[in-house]
C-alpha cells in the first residue's frame, strides 16, 4: 500500500512531498521518501527512509536548469 502527499513539501506546491509504503507481503516492510524544491521548484533534496535507516542526497543545479551536482548518502559528490 503507497500512500501520496502533495503541495506540503518545502517550496512545493504543486509538487509530489512523500510517499509512504507498506509491503504486504512483509508487513515488517515499511518507509517513505520525502523531497524539498528550491524555489524554482526542482528538486534539492530525496530523503528515503526504510526499515529505520534514513539516506538523503542532495541536487544543485545552474540557471539554465541544468543539473550541476549530485551528492549521495554516503557524501560523494559528482559534478
Amino acid at each position: 500500500e503507497e500512500t501520496y502527499s502533495y503541495d506540503t513539501a518545502e517550496n512545493g506546491k504543486g509538487f509530489l512531498a512523500q510517499v509512504q509504503y507498506n509491503l504486504t507481503l512483509d508487513p515488517g516492510f515499511q518507509g517513505q521518501t520525502s523531497y524539498t524544491y528550491d524555489y524554482r521548484g526542482r528538486i534539492a533534496s530525496k530523503t528515503q527512509t526504510t526499515d529505520g535507516v534514513t539516506q538523503t542526497a542532495y541536487f544543485t543545479y545552474n540557471s539554465a536548469d541544468g543539473q550541476l551536482s549530485f551528492q549521495y548518502p554516503d557524501g560523494d559528490l559528482v559534478n
